[in-house]
């Protein structure tokens, strides 16, 4: 959500727990691929945005995709994220 909020489009979401340390990693899709300084610029601020509304995340790891059209069924686990917080932190 914070992702598409933020004006992107993302996929391929996974969150690893090494030690005390939970990291996630995604795909964003952007359109300045051919411009990585602003790529990464952009990237930069949507990791520090990740991190200050999920302070539980230590770590972001965003790989750069060019858009597509492609449209994944998403779900909206909002409302459950506590919960699974609470679940990753017992492993």
């Amino acid at each position: 959500m914070i992702v598409n909020n933020s004006g992107f489009k993302c996929h391929d979401i996974f969150s690893h727990k090494i030690k005390e340390d939970i990291i996630t990693e995604l795909h964003v899709e952007i359109d300045d691929t051919n411009d990585l300084g602003q790529a990464h610029k952009k990237i930069s601020l949507l990791e520090e945005k990740i991190k200050q509304e999920i302070p539980v995340v230590s770590k972001t790891i965003i790989h750069l995709d060019e858009p597509s059209e492609i449209l994944y069924d998403t779900t909206d686990i909002t409302y459950k994220s506590n919960e699974l917080i609470k679940i990753l932190i017992i492993f």
